[in-house]
């Protein structure tokens, strides 16, 4: 009879070799000998195990910041961010910090426990942890409660909130959350560190630049001043700060936000002849203000080209024959949204015609979100009318004016595409202004198909839009003009008359001619060295230069326009070594917004930072508002 082998247990007798004396490392690590393999019971990590706790201290001090844990001696490791050991001598720091202790039944530490059996490993719900929060891991948390303030634009006061700080220290128990003086001190520390970084970034890149500046009301009923610059890098790449929030009077004179805009510029050590134009945004100021501002400036100003669109569409909107279409429209998505067995039908008749589109309410405070409600209305249209004939005892609910609301659709996204181009991050600026301005009119007049509503609706938007704009006084020699003809989508200017183009083509060689003459005069003479290459081999035709700055716009308007749908930053960037002058006078006038909301405030009609600053405090404002929009300058 073959004889049966049982294995082994081990021995738990102190003097066996394997029974180690008590370590408080056993508290949140389980063994298993026989796999020589550790876990942790807090954070489930798997780690070697050969008879000895060093590397299980390591792992505690470094994963879970347990100081107690921490190795002591010259050939001690020392732990850096990143996963990377050092070796060299590490000082015990004294303790400092709470700690909390999480009582979990199953503990492997009591004194009946042992590391040295072959049981498997305990699951890690069944260990008891111990959870304290050091001086680095507070140093940490402080560090992302400050960050959170900023991103997120939030009062100070948050940190004394009973919901915020229970919040966090159920994340992190034993964290004592630092009170509102110290995170005002270390708010206004992060402020100060980003203005010096800001201050070096824009004397390295921006060189000419474009100013936004909007004023708004704080919780305290006063007024405030923000300006944003925006510039383009060498690299040609759009970039934006907050320069700097400022209190002003309820009403504030062109004299006093010029002079509050002086004083940002001047301390970011820049030029004030450096300003290509000034936008401003929210219409709190008359449009005779605005020019007086940019007059004190020096340079161009204009309003936000979003909101005037806004005022020009919401007027036409207002309309009663045009409101009495929308409002049809809107108390029929209503119905079906509110009605199940309405909405059950519809739903079955576009599944039967394999249409993925859903009826939406629109947002009143956002012309965009009509023309997205009467867009899916006119979609549904057949579904529509095939439920209203299930569905007579309703028929009232049901719109009737079709064709008006479908010329209103129309209508609304040539609108709503010409706000797209005004507003795209990477190629919209003051160059598309212009040439939208013009297909917007060339939309809204001559439609003698339209029925007498669309007709009424479109002649408002166009007179609205001519006299916001004021095309007729825009001079050849304007931000506006010169842009468009810098744009090399647009650069055959073909919005205006052939006589009118060669009045603006002489202005745009006068100021190549200008800057050329002030650039050698600023200019280090060893600049104009040339190099071994084009010693030993020469010019290459394709790159070849032109010979004066005429020659340079000359040559610039001979080639072939840009798709209209390409990005011209990615043409100048490929160009800029053919048209040394003119690219440098590009780069100045294509940095210009002409939209300076984000296209989702656009859609919703209010401004989320419109919202949250106005909840600021006053000692805090400023410096929240600069790092909400530059923290990322501080990596």
């Amino acid at each position: 009879m073959e004889e049966i082998k049982t294995p082994m247990k081990m021995s738990k007798s102190p003097g066996k070799r394997h029974t180690p004396s008590r370590s408080q490392v056993w508290q949140y690590i389980s063994c298993d000998i026989d796999a020589k393999v550790a876990r942790c019971n807090i954070c489930n990590k798997t780690m070697k195990y050969t008879g000895g706790t060093t590397n299980l201290r390591y792992h505690l001090t470094a994963a879970h910041q347990m100081q107690e844990f921490e190795v002591i001696g010259p050939s001690a490791r020392i732990y850096k961010e990143g996963g990377e050991w050092k070796t060299g001598r590490r000082v015990r720091a004294p303790k400092s910090g709470s700690t909390f202790r999480v009582s979990i039944s199953g503990s492997p530490s009591g004194k009946g426990s042992s590391r040295g059996n072959n049981s498997p490993l305990p699951s890690t719900s069944n260990a008891a942890v111990k959870i304290p929060c050091g001086p680095e891991r507070s140093k940490f948390i402080n560090s992302h409660v400050v960050m959170l303030l900023a991103q997120g634009l939030l009062p100070v006061s948050m940190v004394e909130d009973e919901g915020f700080i229970r919040f966090v220290q159920e994340l992190e128990p034993g964290y004592t959350m630092l009170n509102k003086h110290t995170a005002q001190m270390k708010l206004m520390a992060k402020f100060g560190e980003s203005q010096e970084k800001l201050k070096i970034c824009l004397n390295k890149d921006a060189k000419n630049f474009g100013l936004m500046y909007e004023v708004w009301t704080g919780h305290d009923k006063n007024n405030y001043l923000t300006v944003t610059i925006h510039y383009l890098t060498h690299q040609w790449n759009r970039e934006s700060w907050v320069l700097g929030t400022d209190r002003v009077s309820a009403k504030p004179s062109c004299t006093e936000l010029s002079m509050c805009i002086r004083n940002l510029i001047s301390h970011y050590q820049l030029s004030l002849e450096s300003i290509t134009a000034v936008v401003n945004r929210q219409g709190m100021l008359k449009g005779t203000q605005i020019g007086k501002v940019g007059s004190a400036l020096q340079c161009d100003s204009m309003s936000c080209a979003a909101e005037k669109l806004e005022q020009c569409v919401s007027l036409g909107l207002q309309l009663s024959s045009v409101k009495e279409v929308v409002d049809e429209a809107a108390k029929m998505v209503r119905y079906f949204l509110q009605n199940e067995e309405a909405r059950e039908m519809l739903d079955k008749a576009k599944y039967d015609n394999k249409l993925n589109v859903e009826l939406q309410d629109y947002n009143k405070g956002s012309w965009l979100g009509v023309a997205d409600m009467l867009q899916n209305v006119i979609a549904l249209q057949d579904e529509i009318e095939t439920v209203k004939v299930l569905d007579e005892k309703n028929q009232l609910m049901y719109i009737h004016e079709w064709e008006s609301a479908g010329q209103l659709v129309q209508s609304l996204q040539i609108l709503k595409a010409a706000l797209t181009v005004l507003s795209d991050q990477k190629s919209g600026s003051v160059a598309c202004l212009l040439p939208v301005v013009h297909s917007m009119l060339q939309h809204c007049e001559g439609r003698e198909e339209d029925n007498t509503i669309i007709s009424e609706f479109l002649g408002l938007i166009a007179k609205e839009v001519r006299d916001k704009w004021d095309l007729n006084a825009i001079m050849p020699s304007s931000v506006t003009m010169l842009s468009a003809l810098l744009d090399p989508r647009f650069k055959q200017l073909k919005f205006i008359a052939d006589d009118d183009k060669l009045d603006v083509i002489d202005a745009l060689k006068q100021l190549v001619t200008a800057n050329a003459t002030t650039n050698q005069e600023s200019d280090d003479p060893t600049a104009n060295s040339v190099s071994p290459f084009l010693c030993l081999f020469g010019e290459d035709e394709f790159n070849s230069k032109p010979e004066s700055t005429d020659a340079e716009v000359t040559t610039y308007l001979s080639y072939p326009p840009l798709s209209r749908d390409m990005c011209p930053l990615d043409w100048w960037r490929m160009n800029q070594g053919k048209f040394p002058e003119l690219s440098k006078i590009a780069r100045c006038y294509l940095a210009v917004p002409v939209v300076v909301q984000s296209w989702n405030d656009i859609m919703t009609g209010t401004s989320k930072v419109d919202l949250k600053r106005a909840l600021l405090e006053v000692d805090t404002a400023g410096p929240l508002i600069f790092l909400n929009k530059n923290w990322s300058i501080l990596s």
